[in-house]
């Protein structure tokens, strides 16, 4: 991966394009050189700039260099990149979530390819067997591909209306994600062996 993106930014013949390949601890590594005078031109960080960052000036305003181009993106990919009706990042890659399923696993069980969350939910007990999970999401437990999925389907959101702060923070709003998470560890999730075959693999 470094040599070829080392040979991509040897080609890009507009401007001269240095890269410093850091493997590790990348982000930390990020927001410590964004405290000294050796600030990257152009970096990556997670899901875009934090709020401290663009505060504290360490990113810059993108609103006009993204231009009409702003509205080729979706806006839910674009929004967390929008501060102030400002554009502080610009996505860089969009993934889809997907699952996979094994037709004759759920054939066998005699159900159909799930279209609901309550339904991925039966479908995953049905084929579940003492040797073999019914749904995989990551040795996690499904924390890091699930986590906003809790969250969602919860009826919550991670931000309050107006985008100022965090939502979600009351007791029965905790309450309600802990009930979602306990229901979705006891019947799905939390108890799938590891590296085991499974119908569901993300």
């Amino acid at each position: 991966m470094e040599e070829a993106v080392k040979r991509y930014a040897a080609a890009y013949d507009k401007a001269t394009v240095t890269v410093k390949w850091n493997a590790g601890e990348y982000e930390k590594l990020v927001a410590a050189a964004l405290l000294t005078d050796k600030v990257p031109d152009v970096f990556e960080y997670g899901n875009g700039p934090t709020l401290d960052m663009i505060k504290a000036g360490q990113v810059l305003d993108l609103t006009d260099t993204i231009g009409d181009a702003r509205s080729q993106f979706s806006a839910p990919v674009i929004a967390p990149m929008i501060w102030e009706d400002k554009v502080w990042a610009v996505p860089q890659t969009v993934d889809m979530q997907m699952l996979y399923y094994r037709k004759s696993l759920l054939e066998k069980a005699g159900v159909q390819p799930p279209q609901t969350l309550e339904e991925l939910i039966n479908a995953a007990k049905a084929v579940q067997t003492k040797d073999m999970g019914g749904f995989f999401a990551g040795n996690d437990g499904g924390v890091g591909v699930l986590g906003s999925l809790l969250i969602w389907s919860a009826g919550l959101e991670y931000l309050n209306d107006d985008r100022t702060g965090i939502a979600s923070t009351t007791r029965p709003c905790m309450r309600r994600c802990r009930c979602t998470a306990a229901s979705t560890r006891t019947t799905v999730c939390w108890r799938v062996p590891p590296r085991t075959g499974s119908m569901l693999r993300r």
